[in-house]
C-alpha cells in the first residue's frame, strides 16, 4: 500500500510540474503546491521548460540546417557554458567572394550576440544590424589554418555539414553592450566568406533569468522563444 501510494503520489507530482511548464510557456504565473518541495519542483520545470524549447526551436527549423543549444534560459548570476551544435550546413553551390576562402566553402559564422529583427545578410541587412560577442567561424578542416587556426576562432566543420562547439556567456556581456544595437540576445549563424545563403541564417533565442522563485513560479521576458 505504501509503493502504490508513493507512485500515485510521484505521478501527482510529476503531473503538477508539466502543468508548471505549460503555464510558464504560456505566461501564466503559478504558485508552488502546498508542501512540495519548491527547489525541486522548479529544477524539473526549469529542465522541462528547456525541453519543450528546444524541441520548438527545432520545429521551427524544419527539415534544412539545424542548431541546438544545450541552455537557452540562465541565470542572471555568473558565468554559463553552454554548447551549440549544427547539423546540415552542407551545400556544393555555396562558395565564399572573398579572400581567404574565395571560390571555396565558406563555412558557418558561429555567434553570440545582440542582432536587430532584421539581421540576415541575405536580405541585405547591414552588417551594423548584427552586434557580436563572442565568434567562431566553422571551415573544413582543411582550412582552418588558412583563416588563422583556433586562435581565430576557427572550429571544424564536418564533411557532413555538423559541428560543434562551446560559448561562455553572461548577462554582464549583453549589458556591456550598452544598447549599441536594439534586438534580440542568441546564437546566430550565417554563411562567412562573403557569401550569402538564407538557408544557413538561424537563430537560437538566450534568455537571462531566474527560470522560477519561491512563492511563485516565473520567467524572465520569453520573447523569442515561443512561436509566433
Amino acid at each position: 500500500m505504501k509503493t502504490s501510494r508513493s507512485r500515485l503520489a510521484l505521478a501527482g507530482r510529476r503531473g503538477m510540474v508539466l502543468g508548471a511548464a505549460l503555464a510558464l510557456l504560456s505566461g501564466t504565473a503559478i504558485a508552488p503546491v502546498a508542501n512540495a518541495d519548491e527547489a525541486g519542483i522548479g529544477a524539473l520545470v526549469s529542465t522541462a521548460l528547456q525541453s519543450l524549447t528546444s524541441a520548438s526551436a527545432s520545429a521551427e527549423q524544419g527539415d534544412g540546417p539545424r542548431v541546438t543549444v544545450s541552455e537557452s534560459v540562465l541565470s542572471e548570476d555568473g558565468e554559463h557554458e553552454i554548447t551549440v551544435s549544427g547539423t546540415g550546413f552542407k551545400d556544393d553551390a555555396v562558395v565564399a567572394s572573398r579572400p581567404p576562402l574565395a571560390g571555396k566553402n565558406p563555412g558557418i559564422y558561429v555567434i553570440f550576440g545582440k542582432f536587430a529583427d532584421e539581421w540576415q545578410p541575405s536580405a541585405g541587412a547591414a552588417s551594423t544590424a548584427r552586434k557580436s560577442i563572442s565568434q567562431y567561424w566553422a571551415v573544413n578542416a582543411e582550412d582552418m589554418e588558412t583563416i588563422g587556426g583556433s586562435a581565430r576562432g576557427a572550429i571544424e566543420l564536418a564533411a557532413d555539414g555538423s559541428f560543434t562547439t562551446t560559448f561562455t556567456v553572461s548577462k554582464a556581456q549583453i549589458d556591456d553592450l550598452a544598447g549599441d544595437v536594439e534586438g534580440n540576445v542568441g546564437i546566430y549563424t550565417y554563411a562567412g566568406g562573403g557569401a550569402t545563403h538564407a538557408a544557413w541564417e538561424t537563430y537560437q533565442p538566450i534568455t537571462f533569468g531566474d527560470p522560477f522563485s519561491l512563492g511563485s513560479v516565473s520567467l524572465g521576458s520569453l520573447a523569442g522563444l515561443l512561436p509566433g
